[in-house]
C-alpha cells in the first residue's frame, strides 16, 4: 500500500460529547452530516461484527470466532459501505488481514489514540475526524478507537495463551499475524471511514 501526503484542512477531537478541539479551520463542506454518517456506520460495523463473533464464540468457541471472523469481517465491510455510501473498515497497526494495514493517515492517528491512551485520555467516546486533502481531493476522515476487551484475547492476547487450535487456524489462515500479544486495555486499532463530500 503507497502511502499518500496528507494537509489537515479541519481537525477535531472528541472525547466527550462537549468537548471539540479544532485546529486550522477553513471553509470547506459542512461536517455535521458528515460526521453523523460516519458515527452511524460505525455503529452499525461495531454492532454487526460484535454479534458474530459472540454468536460464533457461543456456538463453537474462540476457534469458532476466529473463522467468523477471517470469513465475514470484510464481507461486514462492504455491506455497510454499501449502505451508507462511503469506505470503512477495521484498521490496526498490528494487522492480522494485510487489507486491514492503515494508510499514512490513519497510522498518524493510531499513533496520536496510542499517546492518548498512554496519558489515560482516551474514553469509549473518543473519535477522531475531520476534513483532509489527499492529493487534489478533499476527503472527510473518522476514526474511532477499538481496545481491547478481555475476550478478545483468546485470539488477540499472549500467544503462548492461544490454544493450539485457534494458532493452529491463525498460522493456516494468517501466516504474516501480527495481531497477538495483546492485554485487556490496549488499543487494538480503530473503524476508519473516508467519505469524499
Amino acid at each position: 500500500m503507497k502511502p499518500h501526503s496528507v494537509a489537515f484542512l479541519t481537525f477535531c477531537f472528541l472525547a466527550a460529547p462537549q468537548t471539540v478541539f479544532a485546529q486550522n479551520v477553513t471553509a470547506a463542506p459542512d461536517t455535521a452530516e458528515l460526521l453523523a454518517r460516519a458515527r452511524t456506520a460505525t455503529g452499525e460495523l461495531l454492532q454487526r461484527t460484535r454479534e458474530v463473533l459472540l454468536r460464533h464464540l457461543a456456538a463453537r468457541g474462540p476457534a469458532g470466532a476466529v473463522m467468523a471472523c477471517a470469513d465475514t469481517a470484510q464481507q461486514l465491510n462492504a455491506l455497510v459501505e454499501q449502505s451508507h455510501s462511503l469506505s470503512i473498515r477495521r484498521i490496526s497497526d498490528k494487522w492480522r488481514n494485510p487489507a486491514d494495514a492503515p494508510d499514512s493517515y490513519e497510522s498518524e492517528i493510531l499513533a496520536k489514540m496510542n499517546n492518548l491512551l498512554r496519558e489515560g485520555s482516551l474514553p469509549e467516546t473518543t473519535e477522531i475526524y475531520g476534513l483532509v486533502r489527499s492529493g487534489k481531493k478533499v476527503l472527510f476522515r473518522y476514526m474511532k478507537p477499538i481496545v481491547v476487551q478481555g475476550v478478545c484475547l483468546s485470539c488477540h492476547g499472549d500467544p503462548g495463551s492461544i490454544s493450539r487450535e485457534v494458532a493452529g487456524i491463525l498460522s493456516a489462515r494468517y501466516p504474516d499475524d501480527t495481531a497477538t500479544g495483546y492485554s485487556a486495555g490496549q488499543l487494538r486499532g480503530a473503524v476508519s471511514v473516508t467519505i469524499q463530500p
